[in-house]
C-alpha cells in the first residue's frame, strides 16, 4: 500500500464490518488501521446523542387512539373529548342558524354538551341540521329556557351533523349569548 495513493486503490462497496480502514492517529502521530465495525460503532454512539433512537410506535413514541403516528395521512381521533372552548358569543338569531363545531369536535357526528350563558330572558333551541322543526318544541333535548333576569347559565346536549354542525335559535334576541363546547362523545 505504501506504493499507491488511496485514490488509486480499487473501490470496495459496500464495506463490511471486518474491512480495515487506514486512519491517522493524531495522538501517536502515526498511520494505523481500524475496522469498519469500529467506525460504525463510534458514529452510532455520537449520533445517538444528537438524534432519537429509531422510532417504534408505542415503544419510544406515543400512539393516538392505539394508532401509530408514523407515516402519511390523517389519523381520525374518536371517543370522548373534554374541553371548555367558546364557539359563539353574540345576540343570536331568531331563525335557525348553522354553528360549525367541527374545529372542536371534528367533522363527524357527535353528541355535544354545550354550556349556554345568557343575560336575557328567553328560550333557546338547538337541533341537528337534518331535523325539521317548523315551530320549535317547548320541551325535550335541545331546549333551554333562560330565567327572567341576571346571568343565566345552563347545559344542553345536541347531536351534530356528520360535518360537525348544529343549528340553533333564540326565540327573542339577547344582549349576549355565549356558547361553549364542554364535552363531546
Amino acid at each position: 500500500m505504501a506504493d499507491k495513493k488511496i485514490s488509486a486503490l480499487t473501490t470496495k462497496t459496500p464495506p463490511v464490518d471486518n474491512d480495515s480502514v487506514p486512519i491517522y492517529d493524531s495522538v501517536a502521530g502515526a498511520t494505523k488501521q481500524t475496522l469498519w465495525s469500529a467506525i460504525k460503532s463510534t458514529l452510532k454512539t455520537y449520533f445517538d446523542t444528537l438524534y432519537q433512537a429509531i422510532l417504534v410506535s408505542g415503544t419510544n413514541i406515543k400512539t393516538i387512539g392505539g394508532a401509530s403516528i408514523l407515516g402519511s395521512g390523517n389519523i381520525a381521533v374518536g371517543g370522548t373529548g373534554f374541553c371548555d372552548t367558546q364557539v359563539y358569543s353574540g345576540a343570536g338569531s331568531t331563525s335557525y342558524a348553522d354553528l360549525d363545531l367541527s374545529s372542536v369536535v371534528g367533522a363527524t357526528t357527535r353528541i355535544v354538551m354545550l354550556s349556554v350563558r345568557s343575560n336575557t330572558y328567553g328560550s333557546i333551541f338547538f337541533k341537528t341540521p337534518a331535523d325539521s322543526y317548523a315551530n320549535p318544541p317547548q320541551s325535550g333535548v335541545g331546549y333551554i329556557s333562560c330565567g327572567n333576569s341576571g346571568d343565566n347559565f345552563q347545559y344542553v346536549l345536541v347531536k351534530t351533523s356528520p360535518a360537525g354542525v348544529i343549528q340553533w335559535l333564540r326565540a327573542s334576541p339577547a344582549s349576549t349569548t355565549t356558547l361553549k363546547v364542554v364535552a363531546f362523545w
